[in-house]
């Protein structure tokens, strides 16, 4: 079957060098190179197919809405049989794609804070459809005591994952070290007798500025953050 894919593979790079340029079409091409490596166990090329998909974005069409549909997608296998219909749309495409990148990096998330961080980012996507996979995440912040993620304030602004992750700084969620505002003066870490008032005020007003923002578009918020932090997730799944 690995040799089934490997033909695949080829065949579409053929249609893209042999094809007239049309953007869509390279497009469909992308998605379907990211399917081949999944399928091969190449995450890396995978994960790099998916968002060069992504930046056709803004030329699908915007079609219906799509809520709630991407957990109930499917990942490809290497089963010679596997086919999903799905509208050829903006938000379910960019659900499948977020879909898949979560499945690949969330065996990773247990090497480093920059895979925990990519994943709350991308959990955010068609909300909640990937909740149970912020919920893994967040266990694993739990378990490593913080988290150091310098994107968060820039693409995370989803008010149910602000919430728990302001909850795990509190004495009740365990008083961890969240050092995920930029600039702040200082990690957020339990303390007595008001030693680091300073530092927990900076960052409840960091998070009141996040909650702020919950109203903006988190699908060009998503795009914008895999087109232009590919290398964060590429280095994911070296």
């Amino acid at each position: 079957q690995a040799g089934q894919f490997r033909e695949c593979l080829q065949e579409v790079r053929e249609y893209v060098f042999n094809s007239s340029g049309d953007s869509l079409d390279r497009a469909w091409a992308n998605i379907k190179l990211c399917i081949a490596h999944f399928c091969m166990g190449d995450y890396r090329s995978a994960a790099q197919s998916a968002v060069d998909y992504l930046g056709f974005y803004d030329q699908l069409t915007s079609g219906k809405d799509c809520s709630g549909q991407t957990s109930q997608l499917t990942q490809p296998t290497q089963r010679t049989r596997h086919i999903r219909f799905m509208e050829y749309t903006r938000g379910c495409m960019l659900g499948y794609c977020c879909k898949l990148l979560t499945s690949v990096l969330q065996d990773r998330i247990g090497g480093g804070d920059m895979a925990v961080g990519n994943m709350l980012v991308l959990s955010q996507c068609d909300w909640p459809s990937l909740r149970d996979q912020v919920y893994l995440t967040l266990h694993r912040i739990k378990m490593k005591q913080g988290l150091n993620y310098p994107l968060f304030t820039q693409y995370v602004i989803n008010m149910d994952i602000i919430e728990e992750l302001t909850y795990l700084t509190t004495p009740n969620g365990g008083g961890l070290t969240l050092d995920i505002v930029p600039g702040a003066r200082g990690q957020v870490r339990p303390g007595t007798r008001g030693a680091n008032r300073g530092e927990k005020e900076d960052f409840k007003i960091a998070m009141m500025k996040q909650a702020a923002r919950s109203h903006e578009d988190v699908n060009k918020l998503l795009v914008e953050f895999l087109t232009k932090n590919t290398e964060y997730i590429l280095q994911c799944l070296s």
